[in-house]
Formats: structure tokens, C-alpha cells, sequence
């Protein structure tokens, strides 16, 4: 049986990268690649944690659109894997609070902030496959800023348990 992992940005031994995006043009922010003799499985409809702030410490425009896509060794762009969103549900959601007002850890909040596929399946990725997570938006993110963050699960399995159908 595999175990769950949490990837953050920073997350650098789970094969996590972030960058700064092209403004207006889709581009990479967030890239989880497999590790060697590992599949990742990404969960459809599961609860996603962003927080996107650019240099100034404002947080980037609700208007700013999201999408899930994958890469594999043969390619050289990533492929799609979902419908655009925007990241209106995540602005102004705090991740904590001390006032008692809802974190983006809150269950009845989540609804809004899940990482949909278009398929509706599950997104398993062998060794050397990449996650993207690709944003187009006016402003610049700046993942310097400690308020930047994201947080995100997926479910880590062998190549023997998936061979042995575990």
C-alpha cells in the first residue's frame, strides 16, 4: 500500500519545483515531477491550499486562470488535464485565522477550491512524469514572498504495488 504525501512549496525531496509565471500567457508555477520506481496519484475533485502573491504583497487578480496539465519525458510542453478556473474561490481566503472567520483548511469552505480533471478520474503519473499546475495572469507571482504557498496531496505507490495490483 502506498502512503499519502503533502507537497508544499519547498517541497524539494518530493520532486516539487515552483517558478514565477509569464504575465498573460499561460506558463508553469507549480511542477511535481515522479520519482524513479514511484507513481504519484493525483485525486480528482480533492481540496488544493493556494495563496498566489506577487512582489508587492498583494495577492494576484481573481480573474487569473488556472489549469491542471501533465508532462511526459517524450514531450515538450505539458498537456492539458482540466478546464480552466479562476482563482477567485482562493483570493481572500485566509489560510489562518485568529478572528474565527474560515481558513481555506475548512471543510465547508473547501467546495469551492478543489483541483478538478476534466476526465473526472484520478491523474496517476509513473517515474519522470511531471503535474503542472499552469497560470495565466496579469500579475507576476512572487514565491519569495512567505505568504506565497501551496499545499497540495498526492498519493505515493511502488511500481512493485501497482504491478502486484496492491
Amino acid at each position: 500500500m502506498g502512503r499519502t504525501l503533502t507537497l508544499q512549496k519547498g517541497s524539494s525531496a518530493d520532486g516539487v519545483t515552483v517558478a514565477s509565471n509569464v504575465a498573460s500567457r499561460f506558463s508553469s508555477i507549480f511542477v511535481v515531477r515522479t520519482p524513479k520506481s514511484r507513481y504519484y496519484t493525483f485525486l480528482n475533485n480533492q481540496a488544493f491550499i493556494l495563496k498566489l502573491v506577487t512582489a508587492a504583497a498583494a495577492e494576484i487578480s481573481a480573474v487569473s486562470r488556472m489549469i491542471p496539465a501533465f508532462l511526459m519525458p517524450t514531450a515538450r510542453v505539458p498537456k492539458e488535464y482540466g478546464a480552466p478556473f479562476t482563482y477567485a474561490a482562493w483570493r481572500n481566503t485566509p489560510l489562518s485565522s485568529s478572528a474565527g472567520e474560515p481558513t481555506q483548511y475548512n471543510s465547508e469552505t473547501t467546495v469551492r477550491r478543489l483541483l478538478r480533471f476534466e476526465s473526472g478520474q484520478n491523474l496517476t503519473l509513473p517515474q519522470d512524469w511531471e503535474f503542472h499546475l499552469m497560470l495565466e495572469s496579469p500579475d507576476i507571482v512572487d514565491w519569495t514572498q512567505a505568504n506565497t504557498f501551496i499545499e497540495i496531496h498526492v498519493d505515493e505507490s511502488s511500481v512493485a504495488t501497482q504491478v502486484a495490483g496492491v
